[in-house]
């Protein structure tokens, strides 16, 4: 009995190590990313650190890396939560029909500015009808 506790004891440590193993390696991995000031990860930290005065001074090239870079890694996170937990992340019909009150919004305060501050004052939301 005590010889089968211990191997399994001894299963559940290996993967317990295993786990560790490449944690470590991901932080390392990070750490490397960090320090390498031209890599993408670096240029994409940079950018979302930047104020809007900083954002300036960027080249389009930047900015297209950091962007895809962080398109990269929101689609790895999204990937991997849908994986492992079965989550539905988005309910594509609810964003698009919020997506079309607030276009359809935005067109209405355009055509009528006083609506716009008339609404404004009234309940500081000219988004949600």
């Amino acid at each position: 009995k005590n010889a089968k506790y211990i191997s399994e004891g001894n299963a559940a440590d290996s993967k317990l190590f295993a786990v560790e193993d490449e944690v470590s390696m991901l932080e390392k991995r990070i750490v490397d990313l960090e320090q390498n000031k031209n890599s993408d990860f670096n240029m994409m930290l940079r950018v979302m650190q930047s104020s809007r005065e900083e954002t300036d001074k960027f080249t389009l090239a930047d900015l297209k890396k950091a962007d895809m870079m962080i398109y990269a890694i929101t689609a790895a996170t999204q990937q991997r939560m849908a994986k492992d937990d079965q989550l539905i992340l988005w309910n594509v019909k609810e964003v698009e029909e919020t997506e079309a009150k607030v276009v359809e919004t935005i067109e209405k305060i355009a055509k009528n500015p006083v609506q716009r501050f008339w609404r404004i004052g009234k309940d500081a939301n000219p988004c949600l009808e």
